[in-house]
């Protein structure tokens, strides 16, 4: 990998690595995320463009979180929503 910015090397994301575009708050939050013993994977959502989309006094908005995480809960089946009838 080839980036000048910090990257730390994770067990549950997809890449075995998160590059670190904060200080604090992106190496706080992956190593929270990947030491969770809920979280299945997760993969920060740069370039992904994933949306949450929600409505707001009647208008429809757009939620781009800084992560995407695939938990395991107890009592849960993971489904691949794309699957999904």
């Amino acid at each position: 990998m080839f980036t000048s910015k910090d990257v730390r090397e994770v067990i549950h994301h997809h890449v075995n690595l998160v590059v670190n575009d904060t200080e604090t708050w992106e190496q706080s939050a992956a190593y929270r995320l990947d030491s969770h013993k809920a979280v299945r994977a997760f993969v920060k959502n740069h370039g992904l463009n994933f949306a949450v989309l929600y409505l707001h006094n009647d208008q429809q908005h757009e939620y781009l979180p800084d992560y995407v995480v695939r938990l395991d809960l107890p009592g849960e089946r993971c489904r691949d929503a794309a699957r999904q009838p």
